[in-house]
């Protein structure tokens, strides 16, 4: 089922609970308010009446029946605050007021349904299950070499308690359309991790966010663009990459770099730059090598839209490893 169906189905429930909800607070009131059952009651058959006269085009017969309507409304009214309820309780409650739980507000997708769908897509995900465990609160600074290497002026593990100090504050103070971000370096030397905390933070800042690996995002672009080649409108799938707040693409480089997956990645890139969309890239390729891989176009973006956020040092995978079975290097 697509992501966008089962939003339908949640928003279904939510229309269906309130009006459960609604019927039982009526029920409540019908009991406890002696009269109110009966001015409801009346107060429907007069808006009956009042639909039937404007049909017939009976403009002095209608404008009694407002008025009479508008009398009942206000007794009903009287009635609910005299006994201690507020008075709209008798109206539907919704969890979206903009769209009343349809999803749809002005003629395209609702924030609300976007939420949704960004929810459901996190939920299939590895994410929730990785945020749990990558996060800054269990970030161990102690698994990073302390030595200082050859060409650079501080240890591994100073300079990843800086930038991990640096990531998690742009986290914690992100707004909408805040710098990209490329962390490159290579393998396993903390990216994905701080990606992943990066992604907790902002999602519980309440931005939408969409977390994917490079294969992902290029499969989901191909299903896109030619299993729906024919349709003219956004797919709502098509909307959550475009238009969420942070999109975030683990691992870029591990994707096969045809022509055709290269023109697919450029296009969302170059759309969210110039909208001034977040994208925050995680790759093991050296920024400058990215023309290497990639043409000039997706490069020279890159290279002029993100801010580059280097990792350097020792595979900390391997040295658990080596650590782990009494491994020395020679």
């Amino acid at each position: 089922m697509s992501y966008a169906k089962e939003a339908n189905r949640v928003l279904e429930n939510y229309r269906r609970q309130s009006q459960i909800d609604l019927e039982n607070r009526e029920k409540e009131v019908f009991e406890k308010i002696e009269g109110f059952q009966d001015a409801f009651i009346r107060k429907n058959k007069l808006g009956y009446e009042y639909i039937k006269a404007n049909i017939k085009s009976e403009e002095n017969k209608a404008r009694e029946l407002e008025k009479e309507i508008q009398d009942v409304e206000d007794k009903l009214t009287k009635m609910l605050l005299l006994n201690g309820y507020p008075k709209d309780y008798l109206k539907l409650k919704h969890h979206c007021d903009k769209c009343q739980d349809t999803g749809v507000y002005n003629n395209t997708i609702c924030s609300c349904k976007r939420t949704i769908m960004v929810n459901i897509a996190r939920e299939k995900s590895s994410l929730n299950e990785q945020m749990k465990s990558e996060n800054f609160e269990n970030f161990d600074i102690d698994v990073f070499d302390d030595t200082v290497n050859p060409g650079f002026p501080i240890s591994q593990k100073d300079y990843m308690a800086n930038l991990a100090n640096y990531l998690k504050t742009y986290s914690q103070n992100y707004k909408k359309g805040d710098k990209s971000l490329i962390l490159y370096g290579p393998v396993g030397v903390g990216k994905t991790y701080l990606l992943s905390s990066m992604a907790k933070e902002i999602i519980d800042r309440g931005y939408s966010l969409i977390y994917l690996s490079a294969l992902q995002l290029i499969k989901r672009l191909f299903d896109i663009r030619y299993k729906n080649f024919n349709e003219q409108p956004k797919t709502e799938i098509e909307d959550l990459l475009y238009d969420c707040d942070v999109l975030m693409i683990d691992d870029l480089g591990t994707e096969n770099s045809t022509d055709n997956n290269i023109s697919l990645l450029f296009d969302l890139l170059n759309d969210r730059i110039q909208r001034k969309k977040t994208t925050i890239i995680s790759t093991n390729i050296d920024i400058e090598d990215l023309s290497s891989q990639y043409d000039a176009r997706i490069s020279s973006r890159i290279k002029g839209e993100f801010e580059p956020i280097r990792f350097f040092g020792r595979d900390i995978r391997e040295k658990r490893f080596n650590d782990d079975y009494g491994i020395r290097n020679s």
